[in-house]
């Protein structure tokens, strides 16, 4: 099952991605696209992309980021809807 969270803050990088969700489940594809920062900062969004085979990991993975917020280094507030 593919999952992409967005609008997660532009600076971070995929190790600050990976910091803040850890532990990830069991995944077999991962990949982190930094924003583009040419697009200005109110319009730049990073977003990571995970494929998770089991089920109820990934029940329990959306059930815990579903909406959460993540805060950038400059405090400042991205909500994360999950497709």
């Amino acid at each position: 099952f593919q999952i992409v969270l967005r609008h997660l803050p532009p600076s971070w990088t995929s190790e600050q991605f990976l910091e803040m969700v850890s532990p990830l489940p069991d995944h077999d594809y991962y990949r982190f696209c930094k924003a583009d920062l040419s697009l200005g900062q109110q319009f730049s969004f990073s977003r990571a992309y995970l494929n998770i085979p089991d089920r109820q990991d990934l029940i329990l993975f959306v059930e815990k980021f579903q909406g959460y917020i993540f805060l950038d280094k400059n405090g400042q507030r991205r909500s994360n809807p999950l497709s």
